[in-house]
């Protein structure tokens, strides 16, 4: 045998967990790091999040409200984090430093940030917008709306879905904050 004493179980030991965490992080779940002040108090410069790719298929959309994991079409080797505002065939209209979202079938829905994240920053959104979210497209928005916090769908448009790599959906690190979102 090639490898001398090594037995095929020692090998198997070594290699078989190596194999299966390569394929969870191909295809089940990710980390990474948050840069930048654009999701405070949510998440904060330097915690290391979780990231399930399993939430993001073709038969399912990232929902209202989820935080994702997507990349830039513009720079596609910038992995960024960001909240769902607004989802296909929705119109988005900020005004009045306020942030309005209106389904395709009319309702108007409550600013996710402001009903889900315990302690947004910026109390208004500023800017002037009046879009509709373009088929098989996401309106993505930072938590912290101060201004020039965030760069984001306000600034660049609606992202193509598939550009989404997962839903952010725990804090592993720092310890403090570590947690379900």
């Amino acid at each position: 045998m090639v490898f001398g004493r090594i037995s095929k179980r020692t090998l198997a030991w070594i290699f078989g967990p190596a194999g299966l965490l390569l394929l969870l992080h191909a295809f089940v779940l990710e980390t990474m790091h948050v840069v930048g002040q654009s999701m405070a108090d949510t998440l904060e410069p330097g915690d290391l999040v979780l990231v399930s790719k399993l939430a993001r298929t073709e038969s399912r959309l990232p929902g209202r409200g989820d935080v994702v994991a997507f990349r830039l079409p513009a720079k596609p080797s910038l992995l960024l984090v960001k909240r769902v505002v607004g989802l296909p065939g929705d119109h988005i209209v900020i005004e009045g430093g306020s942030l309005r979202i209106h389904d395709a079938g009319g309702l108007e829905w409550p600013d996710p940030e402001r009903s889900q994240a315990a302690h947004p920053r910026g109390d208004t959104t500023p800017g002037h917008l009046d879009v509709v979210v373009p088929n098989g497209e996401l309106f993505l928005v930072g938590d912290n709306r101060s201004e020039g916090a965030s760069s984001d769908s306000r600034d660049w448009g609606s992202v193509p879905s598939e550009t989404v790599v997962g839903r952010v959906f725990l804090v592993l690190a720092p310890f403090a904050r570590a947690g379900r979102l």
